[in-house]
């Protein structure tokens, strides 16, 4: 008996001490996509413009900053939840199997909305020598 309550009180202090050191930290910033380039290709006939193509993976709670794209987004979620926030829209969720566009310039955050990671495919279309995402005051 006092084998398995030391078993378990050191298991409830190992998971209290876990939560504790999660919440100490109320200031850290959210984790961010991990992006994963497959292939950067300038578009035809205009060598001014490029086609990113690439896949995100989204641990839970990955977000992005506020940023917009020098060019077209155009994504395909795989797995999860995203949560799209533009500017002057209603923020928007897209699910496994659903697609959207984010127009040149639109400033928007993304986010997993889901509680486990989420994965998406995406193109951009923009102008070479952009960075993926341009941050937005």
């Amino acid at each position: 008996m006092r084998i398995a309550y030391a078993l378990t009180a050191a298991a409830l202090a190992t998971v209290v001490g876990a939560g504790l050191a999660r919440t100490a930290a109320p200031d850290a910033p959210p984790p961010r996509p991990q992006i994963h380039v497959l292939a950067d290709e300038p578009v035809s006939g205009n060598d001014a413009m490029h086609a990113v193509v690439g896949i995100a993976d989204w641990p839970p709670g990955a977000m992005t900053m506020r940023h917009y794209h020098a060019g077209d987004e155009y994504a395909t979620v795989l797995d999860g939840a995203i949560e799209i926030d533009s500017e002057g829209e209603a923020p928007r969720i897209y699910r496994a199997g659903q697609a959207y566009h984010n127009r040149r310039g639109v400033v928007h955050v993304a986010k997993n909305a889901s509680d486990r990671p989420s994965k998406l495919s995406f193109v951009l279309i923009s102008d070479k020598g952009t960075p993926l995402q341009v941050p937005a005051p």
